[in-house]
């Protein structure tokens, strides 16, 4: 919904400062135009994509209309299992961490929280993310220091 209403506002935005500027509204529309840009773009996604993944770009481009299924219990429960990993690599180290992130199946951490634990693409964007930290690829930055370019890449 909140796509939609977005969409709106663009449009809104647009439309009302072109008229503002008495800018000949009909300027805008051009309907030969828009065949060739949406056009080109559908035939070229064709082209270069399988049908599996055409699918794919179709059910995603559909789903950002869809609700989500996450609540304010969804959100304060993943609060909760960070606190709770991120204190096993204060506590613990690095190694204990990594444990929980290979083997996060079985890990009693990540069981404990079995809604996030379904959520397979946020799942597998935690661990890949924790994974280059306790990798050293990436290095935590210390509080009050300035992000800096350097900060992510590997020494």
């Amino acid at each position: 919904m909140l796509a939609l209403v977005g969409i709106i506002v663009v449009l809104s935005a647009v439309a009302g400062g072109f008229l503002l500027e008495r800018g000949n509204f009909l300027v805008l529309v051009q309907p030969s135009e828009l065949l060739i840009i949406v056009g080109s773009a559908a035939g070229i996604t064709l082209v270069a994509n399988s049908p599996a993944a055409v699918l794919n770009i179709l059910k995603s481009a559909l789903s950002v209309f869809t609700q989500r299924s996450y609540s304010k219990n969804f959100y304060s429960s993943v609060l909760k299992m960070l606190y709770e990993l991120f204190n096993v690599g204060r506590r613990l180290g690095m190694p204990a961490l990594e444990n929980h992130i290979d083997n996060a199946d079985s890990s009693q951490l990540f069981t404990s929280y079995a809604e996030f634990t379904e959520d397979e693409g946020a799942m597998t964007f935690l661990c890949d993310s924790l994974r280059m930290v306790t990798s050293g690829i990436a290095r935590p930055r210390l509080p009050g220091t300035p992000l800096k370019v350097s900060d992510s890449r590997p020494s």
